[in-house]
């Protein structure tokens, strides 16, 4: 009986090839996401898509549900793509996942910025186990999981008619909001991964959003990956309260032009600067950019980021605040503190 209800359903919802046994949405999945091909691991979620296309498309296919391409950093991450697509996928070929080196020939990093690829499965001559350089190989600047060669990793061009593949996108499992500080209000209060991300709307300049983050246990939110900027972006492009910005947990007021997180953490491993702007700031309004030390992710230029002066009675904005999410026991509340956990 069971089947026929199983094949009834299949009816009206097409299944794609590998969805068997991985139907529904796990716990802290975007629920935007459709409910099949879904999986976690660890702190991440995982969604196999079947439709072939090029790498660039298959990435922003991802961002735009807020996740980015999977990026494989550990022996343990690759060993359970290989057991979970061995029972579960129909895919033959391989697997789009988040490394490149279109920045820099033969220098493969993550798509998040992170240059440190401590983890690989290169096939011999492949990707940063290439022999010298050929010229031909400069168009091969894509990563892809081949099933059919024991899931080793190949680099393939990002974008040719005739290679088209599946994709893996990764997302940051979120907990409901009741996870958040019960100081805070529900209204405009959002969870991402391991944090609880405020929305405050009005006119501050960047030290009295600050320090009204910090009153109530957090700081300014700090975007340390494509899927929080990605989040952040959806989130605010349907909001009508704030027409120019928000400010964000950035600043080089300690050094000039070198760039930290409000916490301290000087790894600023993936950014969203417009170009000019930041570490190439060479001033505006101002002979130079020496004034302009704090961050600012502006709506109207793609949500990229640009640094302003932080206290000036003409740069007054609302802002995002970031805090650790609540652990619940049974005999005490614990809270996560703000710090490197994303990126």
């Amino acid at each position: 009986m069971s089947s026929i209800y199983f094949t009834l359903f299949c009816l009206f919802y097409y299944v794609e090839p590998g969805s068997l046994g991985s139907m529904g949405t796990p716990t802290g999945c975007p629920a935007s996401l459709p409910p099949i091909n879904l999986t976690t691991y660890g702190s991440s979620c995982l969604q196999f898509n079947y439709n072939h296309t090029f790498w660039e498309e298959a990435r922003n296919s991802c961002l735009s549900d807020g996740g980015d391409l999977l990026q494989i950093r550990t022996r343990g991450l690759q060993q359970f793509l290989e057991r979970y697509l061995v029972s579960h996928t129909g895919e033959k070929t391989g697997f789009w996942f988040g490394a490149s080196d279109k920045d820099n020939e033969s220098q493969w990093e993550w798509i998040s910025g992170d240059k440190t690829m401590r983890y690989s499965n290169w096939q011999d001559g492949q990707g940063t186990r290439a022999g010298p350089h050929i010229p031909d190989s400069d168009l091969d600047d894509c990563a892809l999981m081949r099933v059919d060669y024991g899931f080793k990793w190949y680099d393939v061009p990002c974008r040719n008619k005739f290679l088209k593949y599946s994709y893996i996108c990764q997302y940051v499992q979120s907990l409901p909001a009741d996870n958040c500080p019960p100081n805070l209000s529900k209204s405009d209060l959002y969870t991402y991964g391991g944090f609880c991300l405020k929305v405050h709307y009005g006119n501050y300049n960047w030290d009295e959003a600050r320090h009204k983050c910090r009153q109530q246990g957090g700081d300014l939110v700090q975007i340390r990956d494509s899927g929080m900027q990605h989040f952040l972006q959806r989130v605010l492009s349907g909001q009508r309260s704030e027409e120019d910005g928000f400010w964000i947990g950035a600043s080089d007021r300690e050094s000039e032009s070198n760039w930290i997180w409000a916490s301290g953490d000087p790894r600023m491993s993936y950014s969203n600067w417009e170009p000019g702007q930041g570490p190439s700031q060479s001033g505006f309004l101002f002979a130079s950019g020496t004034l302009e030390d704090c961050a600012l992710m502006r709506i109207y230029d793609g949500f990229r980021w640009f640094d302003y002066a932080c206290s000036n009675s003409f740069y007054q904005y609302s802002f995002i605040c970031q805090y650790g999410i609540v652990h619940k026991t049974t005999t005490s509340t614990t809270y996560e503190t703000v710090g490197d956990i994303i990126g």
